[in-house]
């Protein structure tokens, strides 16, 4: 009985040390996504209009102007998104508006980015960087 019961607390305790590890490196991952510099030209992934946004990057502070995309919501020039990077995943300011820029709004969005040329907005909404031209 005792030998039954210290090898299942040894196989428990390293199931749990690896499930651990697991969430350790992703975390650590994410952290090492911090040292990425977002400053750059980003297009929206997907079906139907791909916006196009400018990134600037000063500090920690990012600051996305839409350059390209359907203008019925939100105008080209105008800010799309505003926030601060300093941690994985971050929150921003979305731009948000009803069709020809009436009532426009800023709501809150969860950005992670994944690696140098990817984020995600909102779980969902994949941007690759736009290679310099």
């Amino acid at each position: 009985f005792m030998h039954r019961f210290s090898t299942s607390l040894v196989v428990g305790i390293a199931a749990f040390l690896f499930v651990s590890s697991i969430g350790t490196a992703q975390t650590d991952q994410q952290k090492a996504n911090l040292s990425v510099d977002l400053t750059g030209s980003w297009r929206q992934q997907g079906d139907g209009p791909r916006a196009l946004l400018k990134i600037s990057q000063v500090g920690k502070k990012v600051e996305a102007v839409k350059i390209e995309g359907d203008p019925t919501y939100i105008p080209l020039g105008e800010v799309t998104f505003r926030g601060t990077f300093n941690r994985n995943p971050f929150t921003v300011q979305w731009h948000y508006a009803s069709p020809r820029y009436q009532n426009p709004y800023w709501q809150p969005v969860n950005v992670e980015v994944e690696n140098i040329n990817t984020f995600v907005t909102s779980g969902s909404t994949v941007w690759k960087r736009e290679p310099p031209q």
